[in-house]
């Protein structure tokens, strides 16, 4: 919606041809999993934590993801998506509303994003924020979060528990 304002404001037409091949385009996309999550979520799970995907996405696009990965779901405890928050990134509404959901603090919460919009929510939100070296270079995120990663290989659980702000 930012860029159909920002750019297409009197196009209304455009808009309609830009959404239509777009989800076109989605429907088609594999939705790969980033190296390691898999294993990653799976160990936060034996350990109690609490998981909610934060998307600025609608569940229109979700439900691509849901047909590419119909485990996906069981994965997590919750999805947020855009329609959720009145706000979306690089506002701090969906970060704050995952706290929210869980009765958790931004002491206690941990944010993964890849995206400028959502590195600056996350910084925003007060949460502890690890970058992921995956949409962008770790040059160019460099001093958007608190930590930053390649991929989730090597990350577990207890390692998380170490990365303090």
């Amino acid at each position: 919606m930012q860029i159909y304002e920002k750019y297409f404001s009197d196009q209304p037409e455009a808009q309609l041809e830009i959404s239509a091949e777009l989800y076109v385009y989605e429907q088609k996309m594999s939705y790969e999993y980033i190296p390691g999550v898999e294993a990653f979520i799976a160990d936060l799970r034996r350990n109690g934590a609490k998981i909610a995907v934060v998307t600025s996405s609608n569940e229109e696009k979700m439900a691509n993801v849901y047909n590419a990965h119909p485990e996906f779901k069981g994965m997590v405890d919750r999805i947020l998506t855009g329609e959720m928050f009145a706000h979306s990134k690089p506002a701090p509404d969906c970060f704050l509303l995952g706290m929210e959901v869980f009765s958790a603090t931004p002491e206690n919460t941990y944010v993964f994003e890849d995206s400028f919009h959502g590195l600056q929510a996350g910084m925003t939100s007060g949460a502890t924020v690890i970058g992921l070296a995956t949409t962008n270079t770790r040059k160019a995120i460099t001093g958007k979060a608190h930590y930053i990663i390649d991929d989730f290989a090597e990350m577990t659980y207890e390692k998380l528990l170490t990365m303090q702000r």
